[in-house]
């Protein structure tokens, strides 16, 4: 059975392709994480793999609990973002490649501006209650790398077994997508073919993020918050949930008002750390990243926060 890693990155597409394109595709069994039992462990495995310091890690329950995934199937799709998210990608893909070393590795990659806006969304939803530019200063630098993540899996696994695609491509042309990415998964020609599907898990607006981060920070015990000034209440949750509900409807409407600050940091941080990476990113997956808003210079547009 041949083996694909589906490595991230986070705001992706992600979940998009865990739940509705990579179950629906022939011959295919998948290894996801979840929020319930044996997807909760492989959750827990992935982020060991990922971020574990302890020098004797061995990834055996991993490499057990992928074996235990294969069954019949033609292809195994083990998936899980937070394999790109590790601080130490060399050490991440040395510790993959131990376990799977024929795999083909499955990455996609976001324009940083909009991917660092989204995932600072998707924090906040969690519960997060650091203010943006705090939260960038917890962030990896490797996350925004794209490039320096992906010359450790195509020096461990081959540049041929490293597909590399962009969200961008996906939200411009989602067949030619999604026939692109099943080439790759399955070697085949033959392609399922799927509906237009709506975007799941979307990130929060600008002015949602800012009223949850701050209900976050009063009611929601999180490692960061140990001690919300309001956590006996009881209306954190509650609370959190009737925001969220209000974001289509009321508002993504402001979007374009708010968030000025965050935008130019965004920018600030992204042609500081990416531009030069992006250009080698371009090389390495084939992509006309320009076409697509990636900064490649020390100029660029705004992100659409």
């Amino acid at each position: 059975m041949a083996t694909v890693v589906h490595i991230g990155f986070h705001k992706t597409g992600t979940t998009t392709l865990q739940q509705r394109v990579f179950p629906e595709l022939e011959g295919c069994a998948v290894l996801r994480g979840g929020h319930d039992g044996d997807r909760m462990r492989f959750r827990d495995l992935i982020r060991e793999l990922a971020a574990s310091d302890d020098p004797s890690y061995s990834g055996d329950e991993l490499r057990s609990s992928i074996e235990s995934a294969r069954g019949d199937a033609g292809v195994l799709i083990v998936t899980h973002e937070d394999i790109s998210a590790s601080p130490d990608p060399r050490r991440t893909a040395d510790r993959l490649h131990d376990l799977v070393p024929d795999a083909r590795i499955l990455v996609c990659v976001r324009e940083q501006r909009s991917a660092l806006a989204a995932r600072y969304g998707q924090y906040v939803k969690d519960g997060g209650s650091l203010s943006f530019s705090k939260y960038l200063g917890k962030l990896p630098h490797a996350w925004l790398r794209y490039d320096l993540v992906i010359e450790e899996f195509r020096s461990r696994f081959g540049a041929d077994r490293v597909k590399v695609m962009a969200f961008e491509q996906m939200v411009r042309d989602q067949t030619a997508y999604l026939d692109e990415l099943q080439l790759f998964v399955t070697g085949r020609d033959e392609v399922t073919q799927f509906g237009a599907m709506p975007r799941v898990n979307q990130t929060l607006a600008p002015p949602t993020r800012q009223i949850v981060r701050v209900a976050n920070h009063l009611f929601v015990t999180s490692p960061e918050n140990p001690r919300p000034p309001l956590r006996r209440v009881g209306l954190g949750s509650r609370l959190v949930k009737k925001l969220m509900k209000l974001d289509p409807v009321v508002f993504r409407t402001m979007r374009r008002r708010l968030g000025k600050r965050d935008r130019d940091l965004i920018d600030r941080v992204v042609h500081e750390r990416c531009a030069e990476g992006n250009v080698r990113l371009a090389e390495l997956s084939g992509i006309a990243l320009g076409d697509y808003g990636y900064v490649l210079s020390t100029t660029g547009a705004r992100a659409a926060v």
